[in-house]
């Protein structure tokens, strides 16, 4: 495979997600994985077109963990999809649960803009630890009275950017401005760098937190089972990993790349996997966000900061990408997850929620999306 390609594929293992678009009628939306970029926004009601929004949300391996129950048109409940988790790589569904965060804040950004203010209930029947049940996440209702956010005109453009960064240096200021965009969130930190020497040992911990991620064989297959190769498994399966462009579909018209292929443990895959991940050497900077504890409400309101200071990046000109796998709490994954912690001065009660590099590269491609109408639950 082009070592490029391979890498923003295989880049996609971060939390918040994936390489490369209407109300709530399905029709033959499943044809056109992209085509709610095009269309969000659109629907009868104020909290259809909210949703609409909600689905570009950043999401661990565009897993699209969300599903709606509409009650009316301001309100509806949100739930965590069961099919959606990420075992291997998520054991407790932490970045699952920050996916959900970003989604609600994108809605919440997208009704303001609509001339609607979004109230949020945060697991009214409670939660656990563990694990995303059955029970809501969210209830979810509208009231007029919005006043637009600026961050909002960036949500059509914001992407998940991987693969090689420019040379060009980001300057520490451009950061801080990105930053200060997001507002205070309660019991949320940044911190970031600029600084080449710390840049250089975040780079070296994230390319080894990746080896580590493709070393670790069920954390490897949970990604190979997530990839679809070409356009027709991409509009059948518009999540997960997209292979998408001219060289997959010769190659897999050519037999020169598998599902099969994929999953071989021992295959060339993996290997292009492992050396590819020298490419998040070319970061630039890096930021990172720190919870003051480690609840489920932490974790959505993480999902929500994340989601703008993507946007504020967008706006900013800079490329963005996360960089999940030192912060995954499966066992393998223990040393670099350390580091991590002392890297970002995390203290005892505290979690690294997030963490991305920055810098500049060329403008990235939509993911792929499922239509609301899939992720409406019956009535």
């Amino acid at each position: 495979m082009r070592r490029r390609q391979f890498l923003k594929v295989l880049g996609s293992s971060a939390v918040i997600a994936s390489p490369v678009l209407s109300g709530c009628d399905s029709g033959s939306d499943s044809a056109d994985p992209y085509r709610v970029w095009r269309e969000a926004g659109t629907g009868e009601t104020p909290v259809v077109r909210a949703l609409a929004w909600a689905l570009l949300a950043p999401n661990p391996h565009n897993r699209q963990p969300w599903q709606v129950a509409l009650h009316g048109p301001r309100s509806a409940t949100l739930y965590a999809d069961p099919s959606r988790k990420l075992p291997a790589t998520d054991p407790f569904e932490r970045q699952i649960t920050i996916g959900l965060g970003a989604f609600v804040e994108l809605m919440r950004l997208a009704a303001a803009a609509d001339g609607e203010q979004l109230q949020v209930d945060w697991f009214p029947d409670g939660s656990d630890a563990s694990h995303l049940d059955a029970r809501p996440v969210a209830m979810l209702s509208l009231a007029p009275g919005g006043v637009a956010d600026p961050l909002f005109t960036a949500a059509a453009a914001r992407r998940t950017t991987r693969g090689t960064y420019t040379e060009t240096p980001v300057e520490a200021g451009a950061l801080e401005d990105v930053i200060a965009a997001v507002g205070e969130i309660a019991g949320l930190r940044w911190g970031n760098t600029v600084d080449a020497d710390s840049v250089v040992s975040l780079n070296a911990l994230a390319v080894r937190a990746f080896e580590r991620e493709i070393d670790t064989d069920a954390a490897y297959l949970e990604s190979a089972e997530l990839m679809r190769i070409g356009e027709r498994e991409i509009a059948e399966n518009p999540d997960g990993i997209a292979l998408r462009g001219a060289f997959f579909e010769w190659m897999r018209r050519l037999r020169l790349i598998s599902h099969a292929g994929l999953r071989d443990l021992d295959g060339s895959a993996r290997q292009t996997g492992r050396d590819l991940a020298k490419e998040l050497y070319s970061g630039r900077g890096h930021v990172w966000l720190v919870s003051a504890g480690n609840s489920r409400e932490d974790q959505v309101r993480a999902g929500a900061a994340y989601l703008r200071l993507n946007l504020a990046a967008t706006q900013a000109g800079l490329a963005m990408q996360p960089l999940s796998q030192a912060l995954q709490e499966y066992p393998e994954m223990a040393g670099e997850y350390a580091e991590a912690r002392t890297a970002f001065d995390a203290g005892e009660a505290e979690t690294v929620q997030m963490w991305a590099r920055v810098g500049y590269a060329e403008a990235a491609s939509a993911a792929p999306r499922w239509p609301l109408a899939s992720r409406v639950l019956p009535a």
